[in-house]
């Protein structure tokens, strides 16, 4: 099966399960920007990684803190390499490394993801 490599704003905000206004607001925050610039604006799937990530994250902390941004920005490569094959089952393993502590955080992207990116015309 074929999947999309490309997806509009309406198209990213269905597949996180967001409004429209918060893809652009993850846009103006620098998570990611759209790869494809020519008529409709669409994001690739290292961009829809990145913003997935930081759902998850701000999921996870909450909203109050600039963590979940910083943590996308330092593991980006790592973020972005993750729906490159969508038919992996294991999750994205991020190291997080504090002064004082080391901490693995295991997301779901592909997991997650997959079903709703299939939906999506290739």
């Amino acid at each position: 099966m074929s999947h999309a490599k490309y997806f509009t704003a309406d198209e990213v905000a269905e597949i996180l399960g967001v409004e429209r206004r918060d893809v652009y607001a993850l846009r103006r925050q620098g998570i990611a920007s759209p790869a494809l610039t020519k008529g409709i604006e669409q994001y690739d799937r290292a961009g829809l990684a990145r913003m997935a990530a930081y759902v998850l994250l701000r999921d996870l902390v909450g909203d109050r803190t600039d963590r979940p941004n910083e943590i996308v920005r330092e593991q980006a490569a790592e973020i972005e390499r993750a729906l490159d094959v969508l038919d992996r089952e294991d999750p994205l393993v991020l190291q997080l490394q504090g002064r004082r502590s080391r901490t693995s955080l295991a997301l779901p992207l592909v997991s997650w993801l997959r079903n709703r990116i299939a939906q999506v015309p290739a």
